[in-house]
């Protein structure tokens, strides 16, 4: 199985703004595109996408903003990429903000 993790610490909740959303999205589709053009992947079935939400902020740009685009643009890549949807990966985002 492919893992990736990537962590970083910040004082502040400088990651949830737009440009680092669509830096982060533009990560995950090169990722997942490796994983279906590349056959030594054959096992690799699911994306993880978890980051600390901003911490007192109920209504987190990263579950409103980020998940719904980063979920979209790895179906829209891989629709593309005629991928079938039994060969879909799964994604998987943190539950609560």
């Amino acid at each position: 199985m492919l893992s990736w993790i990537s962590m970083w610490y910040t004082s502040s909740a400088a990651f949830f703004n737009g440009y680092n959303y669509n830096h982060t999205c533009t990560a995950l589709l090169k990722l997942m595109q490796c994983i279906h053009n590349n056959f030594v992947y054959p096992s690799t079935g699911r994306l993880q996408l978890v980051n600390e939400t901003e911490h007192r902020h109920p209504n987190s740009s990263l579950i409103t903003e980020f998940y719904p685009t980063a979920y979209s643009r790895i179906r829209n890549t891989e629709s593309r990429l005629n991928v079938t949807e039994n060969r879909e990966l799964t994604i998987q985002f943190v539950g609560k903000a």
